[in-house]
């Protein structure tokens, strides 16, 4: 089962999201925020995603995706998950950027195709 990395500060929200995954028979690694998301990457590097929030507490969605790149987890897709699409930069280092709030289906259908045997 491909596994996913859930770095979300706010509790409520990260529940919602890891339902989600959980639907799409993914394993879920949960993170509070881009500082344990890292330790979980150097604990877990069978990690086939990584599903971030934006804005957290102490460094970026955006932050921690140039720290993935830049410490070698280049591979690895990195999906923001924003109410504010606006500030990410086009030329980001993200794989992709979604609206928050965000539905199932939508969810499903944009990581479906980045995850190795998955289809929308």
């Amino acid at each position: 089962m491909p596994t996913v990395l859930l770095v979300e500060d706010e509790p409520s929200i990260r529940a919602f999201i890891a339902l989600y995954l959980g639907r799409m028979s993914l394993e879920v690694i949960e993170a509070h925020d881009a500082g344990a998301a890292l330790e979980q990457l150097h604990l877990h590097p069978d990690v086939a995603l990584v599903l971030t929030d934006y804005l957290m507490p102490g460094m970026t969605g955006l932050a921690l995706a140039e720290r993935i790149r830049s410490e070698g987890f280049g591979n690895i897709p990195v999906v923001i998950i924003t109410a504010y699409k606006d500030k990410i930069p086009d030329d980001a280092p993200v794989t992709l950027v979604l609206e928050k709030p965000i539905r199932f289906e939508v969810l499903k259908a944009a990581l479906a195709p980045l995850i190795p045997g998955r289809q929308p």
